[in-house]
């Protein structure tokens, strides 16, 4: 492991601080968070009573204090709402999960605070920051503007071979065999896997398509909007994520349902996609053989076998969970099943993963902190008004987004954590729908990116 790791990690808070105190809090926490998940290591360091110090982390604590010190008063304009219920109960849930399992009321505490610095901070943060469309801008730039600074980062990792995190920060952050696909390499730059690479640039594509073909923009700062696109895309194919690709389409079905006017449709695409894949496995009506054949047939026996295992894992993992539907086991790998080979489950897929640990409730919690809002958003946009302000097209497409990280939660777990960040912005801007939002200027362009 490099030098270069724990100066980067330990010097990334005070860096984000200064980036609050020299930009607005909006851009400074945009920026913070897409750049913060795209450039620093995939390491962490374990620290005594607290959670793990990784790279969100640190950008997560960093953000806060940052806008404790230059904004203190976006901390107190939060007011609870009905959609951050399932917030809250997902962040207690895990002191009850803890005390009924016999693992007491510390490792409870402890489990509560590793969820609060996780997931329930950047969602605040984005509840706390971004209150109109206007404010989202900033964050689809940051997303954009990291997006396109990862295409010559893939571009060389594709032609090279994935070594970027080894030659700057000193170690390999994932098993090399699992970036080969396809007779070349799938890039994995600084992320966690190749996998996650493919979701973060998808979404930059479904960003693109609902700014272009949503709401009409025809710049992208100085920059044709088609080449932006183009560039985008195109990284996105060489990319071999069979599993981005579809969740691309599915994407790409959203935009055009939502240009069609069937927003209902659009909007309640992703939930019922999610709630029918996990109601089918836990139930057993989803064994997934149908999908099996149709992947030997149409991809390889190689992506079947590796479903095949992922498919067999989890029938052994929901048995388990089962035994404790509501709250599930905790932690310390209580919810895994040793094999007849002596080893124990995978478990690759991150509902499985909520189901097992934090039992049905901390699991539904968890999907509604994801999708509540970004539905309901979409369920009440008006696309035929998105090429008045674009700013509404960006919200669009970041739920569309956080419906593509659902689904792909299902046979990964590989959550981008930015999601999460605009996942609680668009609660604050569905609450705040009904106010007198200030609407952008008929024809004005969208706010100077790639600056």
């Amino acid at each position: 492991m490099s030098f270069l790791v724990p100066i980067a990690l330990f010097t990334w808070i005070p860096f984000v601080i200064l980036l609050h105190l020299w930009l607005p809090a909006r851009k400074a926490t945009s920026y913070a968070f897409a750049a913060g998940w795209c450039f620093l290591p995939m390491a962490g360091y374990a620290l005594p009573a607290l959670p793990d110090y990784t790279k969100m982390s640190a950008t997560s604590v960093g953000a806060l204090m940052g806008i404790a010190i230059s904004a203190p008063h976006l901390l107190m304009r939060f007011r609870f709402s009905r959609y951050d219920v399932p917030v809250a109960i997902f962040m207690i849930e895990p002191f009850f999960t803890s005390v009924t399992n016999g693992l007491g009321p510390y490792d409870g505490l402890a489990s509560t605070l590793t969820t609060t610095v996780t997931w329930v901070l950047p969602y605040a943060i984005g509840r706390v920051v971004y209150c109109t469309p206007q404010d989202i801008e900033s964050l689809v730039t940051a997303i954009l503007v990291c997006g396109l600074l990862y295409v010559p980062l893939c571009l060389w990792e594709i032609r090279m071979s994935p070594q970027l995190h080894l030659q700057v920060y000193g170690f390999y952050q994932h098993s090399f065999a699992q970036t080969m696909r396809g007779g070349g390499f799938r890039p994995i730059v600084f992320m966690q896997h190749g996998l996650q690479v493919a979701l973060w640039m998808g979404g930059c594509v479904i960003l693109v398509g609902f700014l272009w073909i949503g709401a009409r923009v025809k710049k992208v700062s100085q920059y044709p909007v088609w080449l932006v696109a183009v560039i985008l895309g195109g990284t996105f194919v060489l990319l071999k994520s069979l599993g981005a690709l579809v969740l691309v389409a599915l994407g790409c079905v959203a935009l055009a349902l939502c240009k069609l006017g069937w927003t209902r449709s659009a909007a309640l695409l992703f939930p019922l996609l999610l709630c029918g894949y996990i109601g089918g496995r836990v139930t057993g009506t989803v064994s997934g053989e149908r999908l099996l054949e149709t992947v030997t047939n149409y991809a390889s026996k190689e992506r079947a076998d590796s479903l095949k295992f992922r498919f067999d894992n989890e029938n052994l993992l929901i048995d388990k969970a089962l035994q404790r539907p509501i709250l599930g086991w905790g932690g310390w790998d209580r919810n895994r099943v040793r094999t007849e080979s002596g080893g124990m489950t995978t478990t690759d897929g991150w509902w499985i993963i909520l189901l097992g640990i934090r039992g049905s409730l901390g699991m539904i919690c968890f999907y509604l902190m994801l999708l509540w809002a970004p539905t309901v958003w979409l369920l009440k946009s008006q696309p035929k008004t998105w090429h008045l302000q674009p700013a509404a097209a960006m919200v669009s497409g970041l739920a569309v987004i956080a419906g593509m990280n659902a689904i792909d939660s299902l046979p990964n777990a590989m959550i981008v954590p930015i999601t999460i960040v605009s996942s609680g912005a668009i609660v604050s801007v569905v609450n705040a729908r009904k106010s007198n939002v200030v609407r952008r200027h008929p024809g004005a362009p969208v706010t100077a990116m790639l600056i």
